[in-house]
């Protein structure tokens, strides 16, 4: 017979009358944390019987009412959590909230340093707003529970820096990845510290009751979508609600005066018209007052202007590009593209809700017109709504830019673009004048269109690819046989009269030769040097480095596929394994010889890279993700072991290296070649870092007696330029590896009081999260969303040593 729980009404009520309820199966909800973060079955006793046997704590939430569960708005779900930021009842158009705002457009954001802290929110307090209460957790991490990186508004009701007021529906970049050891919940902090703590923080475990296990379950990209996930509920956000007047500072660098075309209203109307057929029939009044006027539309187009003319993988031909003869989706891009170097949310809002629907019509268009697949402009347009999704930080765009990035390979390797035969040689001759001349011109600028776009999502898709540990690029540098990118002189060259000229003057320097492909560079490095004066030797270059990385990932993901315990096909497989990594190393080793020319922007972003692919080339970044909690503390104990193995080896100390050196390139690199992938290069390098300085640390405590050290090697600088010492201590382990706490400075001696060991995993965390910072508050007024999650997801590894857990001989 089945059993019914005892109501408190059956006490009053006859036997007869009592109304016999069957109990529903218990939801994911109503199980404890440590059987939901599980996936397993949980029973409904106080204390159920998994939590028993492992003797951990079993906490649960507190919930709603099945009745006040069902009538609950999902979206006032969303909008509660994050503060109530949104109220999509006030009056008001986005279109006056511009006009206000350019009338101050010279005026400066808040302050950068106001980074007051705010109050956190009581547990009852959440579940007024009709959220879960937070659970009680046995380790806090040293995470702040005033920290709120959700909150809607700073100490002035304005943005400050690392504060997001867009309504993102729970969607954190970084935030689902998951730390070992921990049973509960927690709030993602809202502003971490500028400044470098001079003591780590302590742990009171009953003051803050979130945990950083909710903000990173799962790895990156997974995540799960709720019910208020849906694209009419990002229209609706499009209109500024904000009833102060607006003060718009476009960010970093642009030119006003870079397209001498005006935007006709005929242009707007356009865009208008397909954000109103794309979107939902009863959005359609909060979209039309949303857009605002003329003069901004152009502001924000030119801002997109600006930077591809700035980008060295640039794919927009900024000379030719016209306003009124573009298509509408290509100008609908830009716009958005202008609306992410905006330092006010209401732009930003804006900016995410018309690619919510460029994305829709982009889908829609194809499907109604395929020959649109091979049209330049569409592509363009649909590469930019790609770039825009990633480095969006919101886990809905991204999971959709990644797939519709393999939608546009496939458009361009069908369509022919990868190979050589499908660009001929064009050149003008000394009696190409007027039309033929210009005719001559544009069939240039269209041909180098196309392969600046497919190098640029070689780029793209090698980036991608270091977001998850697992993931190989979507586009393979073996496909890519068409020749590299023309000088960038040719490419900007105003008109065809001083295209022609630089051309001649390029000829006379040095004579033209075959440009050469990018299987030919990774074939034989040293053919950088002998790039013809007509290519693009920046961009090349960076093209090459980003295609030995593809390698080194593929090599390694290969390389974990066929790891086996069997002794007689393991020696095999060193032997193979050797080779190939020999192989890749002297590549890499060639390309740091070779490539000397360009501008200091270049170069530093490049020797990054450069260093993050050796990296990647002695360790396995899965298992430090692995270490660092992604699948849980079952799976971070089992790779101990392994990492301990290399920690002990010579290639963890060539890692090691490499990772000090893309921190000091990272402060090295210019604001104007500054992009989002550099942040998450210098989390990749913080995390073997801190993993290495963990075990390093546990091992010295199980150790009987100190290794022998020379007085004269016994501290390095991992973040200075190479010297004897530190190859007597990749080569030998003597000595003892240190990081500057200084984020401006790398040149300082080793023994200096700003050098700390990298035993500390807090100070290492928080020396590579102040560069970060220290970077994008040069380039941005705000921090991008990603930019603030990376920082997020750092400070909570780093706070890991606090507990206790995560470097002691328990947890292994």
């Amino acid at each position: 017979m089945l059993r019914r729980p005892y109501l408190e009404q059956d006490r009053s009520a006859p036997k007869r009358q009592r109304q016999i309820r069957r109990r529903l199966p218990p939801r994911a909800s109503q199980a404890c944390h440590a059987c939901a973060s599980s996936k397993t079955r949980c029973d409904n006793n106080q204390t159920c019987a998994r939590c028993r046997k492992r003797s951990i704590p079993c906490l649960r939430d507190a919930h709603l009412s099945d009745e006040e569960d069902e009538t609950r708005d999902p979206a006032t779900v969303q909008r509660a959590a994050f503060g109530g930021e949104i109220d999509a009842s006030l009056p008001g158009t986005f279109q006056d909230s511009f006009d206000g705002a350019f009338s101050n457009q010279n005026s400066t954001a808040s302050s950068n340093g106001a980074l007051d802290s705010h109050a956190p929110r009581s547990p009852t307090q959440n579940i007024a707003d009709g959220l879960p209460e937070p659970p009680l957790m046995p380790a806090t991490w040293g995470l702040d529970a005033s920290f709120d990186l959700l909150n809607q508004d700073g100490p002035e009701g304005g943005l400050v820096w690392g504060d997001w007021c867009l309504n993102d529906h729970g969607i954190d970049f970084f935030s689902p990845m998951e730390l070992p050891l921990l049973t509960g919940t927690a709030q993602a902090p809202r502003h971490i510290p500028t400044a470098l703590a001079s003591s780590e923080p302590s742990v009171d475990g009953d003051a803050r009751i979130y945990s950083v296990q909710q903000g990173i379950s799962q790895s990156i990209g997974q995540w799960t979508p709720k019910s208020g996930h849906y694209r009419a509920h990002a229209e609706k956000d499009m209109v500024s609600k904000d009833l102060l007047s607006l003060k718009i500072d476009f960010s970093g660098h642009w030119d006003s005066s870079i397209s001498s075309e005006p935007l006709v209203p005929r242009t707007r109307d356009k865009i208008i018209a397909l954000a109103v057929g794309s979107c939902e029939r009863s959005n359609i009044g909060a979209v039309v007052s949303a857009f605002p006027t003329i003069d901004v539309l152009e502001c924000l187009i030119n801002i997109a202007l600006t930077q591809q003319k700035g980008d060295l993988d640039g794919y927009i031909h900024v000379p030719t590009f016209f306003k009124s003869e573009s298509r509408v989706e290509t100008i609908a891009a830009m716009v958005i593209t202008g609306t992410s170097r905006s330092s006010h949310k209401a732009v930003q809002k804006f900016g995410y809700g018309l690619g919510e629907i460029l994305s829709y019509y982009l889908y829609n268009r194809a499907e109604r017109e395929y020959s649109l697949t091979r049209d330049l402009q569409y592509l363009q347009a649909l590469c930019l709504s790609v770039s825009n999704g990633l480095w969006s930080g919101f886990n809905n765009k991204m999971e959709l830019a990644k797939s519709v990035s393999g939608v546009l390979i496939s458009m361009l390797r069908v369509g022919g673009r990868f190979r050589r035969n499908a660009y001929s040689s064009i050149a003008p001759i000394s009696t190409d004048v007027g039309d033929i001349l210009e005719k001559k011109w544009r069939a240039w600028v269209e041909q180098e269109s196309f392969k600046r776009l497919v190098y640029h999502m070689h780029i793209h898709c090698v980036q991608e690819s270091f977001m998850a540990s697992t993931a190989g690029s979507q586009l393979s540098p073996s496909e890519l046989t068409l020749p590299l990118p023309e000088s960038r002189e040719l490419w900007l060259a105003p008109s065809a009269i001083l295209w022609k000229q630089a051309f001649v003057r390029l000829q006379v320097s040095a004579p033209q030769g075959k440009v050469p492909s990018i299987i030919e560079c990774i074939a034989n490095p040293s053919t950088t040097r002998l790039f013809p004066q007509t290519c693009d030797r920046g961009f090349a270059s960076q093209a090459q480095v980003y295609a030995i990385a593809s390698l080194v990932r593929a090599f390694k993901h290969t390389q974990a596929l066929f790891a086996t315990n069997d002794p007689a096909l393991n020696r095999s497989a060193l032997i193979a394994d050797e080779c190939q990594e020999r192989r890749l190393e002297q590549v890499i080793q060639a390309l740091g010889v070779g490539y000397n020319m360009g501008g200091s922007e270049e170069i530093a972003a490049w020797n990054l890279l450069r260093e993050l692919t050796g990296m990647h080339l002695y360790i396995s970044f899965n298992q430090l993700e692995l270490f660092a909690g992604q699948e849980g503390p079952e799976e971070a104990q089992a790779v101990y072991p392994t990492l301990h193995t290399w920690f002990q080896s010579e290639s963890s100390r060539h890692a090691v290296w490499h990772a000090g050196q893309v921190l000091r390139h990272m402060r090295a690199i210019p604001v104007g070649a500054l992009h989002i992938f550099h942040a998450l290069a210098c989390y990749h390098a913080s995390l073997c870092l801190c993993i290495y300085g963990i075990i390093s640390k546990r091992s010295t405590s199980q150790a009987t007696s100190p290794a022998p050290t020379s007085p004269e090697t016994s501290v390095l600088l991992v973040v200075g330029e190479e010297t004897l010492s530190t190859r007597r201590w990749i080569q030998l382990g003597f000595g003892t590896p240190v990081i500057s706490m200084s984020p401006t400075s790398s040149d300082m001696p080793a023994q200096s009081e700003e050098a700390t060991a990298l035993s500390s995993s807090y100070i290492t965390m928080n020396v590579a999260i102040e560069i970060i910072r220290k970077k994008f508050r040069e380039l941005l007024d705000i921090e991008p969303r990603l930019v603030g999650n990376i920082c997020c997801l750092m400070q909570s590894i780093g706070n890991m040593e606090q507990t206790g857990l995560f470097g002691s001989r328990d947890a292994s």
